[in-house]
């Protein structure tokens, strides 16, 4: 008869430990985690070109802590391809400053105006048509910035940028993959 109080005992034990949200909370906290970054792994994976890099800019950005919906990680991959377009032109700015070949300072101008018409497509159109819902534009105007600061492909700037304008081109290509399939499942 002890014994089996003992066993009906342990099982009390082990059902008020896996019930109970005071044991239970720090796994909920690692398994919200790992949902949220599995919704960017899984839809980095299905859904663009470039996954490696869409993975490793969107979890390397802070704001993609709180992504819980794919409509959120849409948002998120805006504001952070507005961020990376942004660090580029800051990036060709110092270049630009201290240029003295006239042709590559020409090249240079009209990298920096196509970066401003990107980010500005991005942060005046698309992320607020996104918020309206407007998801056929939005997703044009990221495609349409993302072609502007692709035509900053001029040889002799790329070669100062390294292969920094080549992974941004392939992070603004996933950013409009994903606004793409946005712009489907919302039909």
């Amino acid at each position: 008869m002890a014994k089996q109080h003992v066993s009906s005992l342990q099982i009390s034990i082990f059902l008020l430990v896996l019930l109970n949200p005071v044991f239970s909370s720090a796994k909920s906290g690692i398994d919200s985690h790992d949902r949220i970054g599995s919704l960017v792994r899984e839809s980095c994976k299905n859904w663009t070109e470039f996954p490696n890099i869409c993975v490793s800019t969107l979890e390397a950005d802070s704001r993609s802590i709180g992504i819980n919906t794919f409509p959120n990680l849409c948002r998120v991959a805006m504001e952070v391809a507005s961020t990376r377009i942004n660090e580029t032109l800051s990036f060709i700015y110092q270049f630009q400053v201290n240029e003295t070949d006239s042709t590559t300072q020409f090249h240079l101008k009209a990298c920096v105006r196509k970066y401003t018409a990107g980010i500005s497509l991005i942060e005046v159109n698309a992320i607020p048509a996104f918020d309206e819902k407007d998801f056929e534009e939005s997703y044009n105007d990221v495609a349409l910035s993302r072609q502007l600061v692709a035509e900053c492909d001029d040889s002799s700037v790329t070669k100062l940028f390294n292969d920094r304008q080549t992974e941004l081109i392939q992070f603004i290509t996933d950013v409009v993959n994903l606004a793409d399939r946005q712009r489907r499942i919302s039909h």
